[in-house]
């Protein structure tokens, strides 16, 4: 414990957080402990930063609201844009859709007027700290000014980044291409981010880019390990690659690999567990996300 710790801080720190456990149990059907990180993989446009987005937008709504049960958890996040792709009208549309589908379906209750959700989109949005940054070494420097809010407000329950890998090739660019120079910032990044999960009981979400694939050596050798040190068989075709490091590898304790198959003109997504195999499929639409 730090020295300076206030006793408002030690609360915080020691004091229940909104729980996670049932954020989206199609995807975590075993829910999401404090503490977890969860690492959502895949190539552009596999519905990464979507599912990102529902997850906030359920974790922002409270449980229930006048007489209508939202499913709500109530919770505060921090949301760390670094690829400047975050839309807070987005965000809007899916919080407005969410309610009023609600709303709608409990036909013996009183309506709330358009106003009056307008006002409840505007409260719920206070519970959202939203963060841009533009280089690794900011990333970096926000999260140890972010713990400061944190240890102050027992509310914030969830760190979510979209990306992680923003920054992957001009830190790349800048440390050299020898060795695991380019690790360097990475590791500064993991580390304060365990501090302030396990610290603060916190669930951590990341987005990644695949910007490799996972090459394969000879088979026919009896090689079954892939370049970047992941173990790889026949059967196994997530084109998962690790590339951030050894210690965000470590860091990471569940891993989604995000697909996208279009037929027909129709894009179905697909979330696959790395360590269990299990899978949902889902569409995306106005609403957000549609599971089958």
């Amino acid at each position: 414990m730090s020295k300076s710790e206030s006793g408002a801080q030690l609360l915080a720190r020691l004091g229940s957080r909104p729980c996670l456990e049932k954020l989206e149990p199609s995807i975590f059907p075993k829910g999401i402990s404090p503490g977890e990180v969860v690492e959502l993989f895949g190539a552009e446009g596999t519905g990464k930063s979507e599912v990102l987005l529902h997850c906030l937008a359920k974790c922002i709504l409270p449980p229930e609201w006048l007489t209508f049960n939202l499913g709500g958890l109530g919770a505060k996040v921090i949301f760390i844009d670094t690829d400047y792709k975050f839309s807070i009208l987005r965000l809007v549309i899916l919080l407005e859709k969410k309610i009023t589908d609600i709303v709608d379906t409990e036909v013996d209750k009183t309506k709330p007027t358009s106003d009056e959700i307008e006002v409840f989109i505007t409260r719920c949005l206070k519970s959202l700290y939203l963060v841009r940054c533009n280089s690794s070494h900011q990333l970096l420097c926000t999260l140890h000014s972010l713990e400061t809010n944190i240890a102050a407000d027992s509310d914030i329950a969830c760190i979510m980044i979209d990306s992680i890998s923003a920054f992957y090739w001009i830190d790349r660019c800048n440390h050299g291409d020898g060795g695991s120079a380019h690790e360097i910032n990475m590791n500064r990044i993991v580390e304060i981010l365990q501090t302030i999960a396990k610290k603060y009981n916190l669930v951590v979400m990341a987005t990644k880019a695949a910007v490799f694939k996972a090459k394969l050596r000879d088979f026919d050798k009896g090689d079954n390990t892939s370049p970047f040190g992941e173990s790889k068989h026949k059967g196994d075709n997530s084109n998962f690659a690790e590339y951030l490091g050894k210690t965000w590898n470590k860091f990471v304790g569940e891993r989604l690999i995000m697909e996208k198959d279009v037929t027909r003109g129709k894009a179905i997504f697909t979330v696959k567990q790395k360590n269990s195999g299990q899978s949902v499929c889902f569409t995306v639409s106005e609403s957000g996300l549609q599971f089958e």
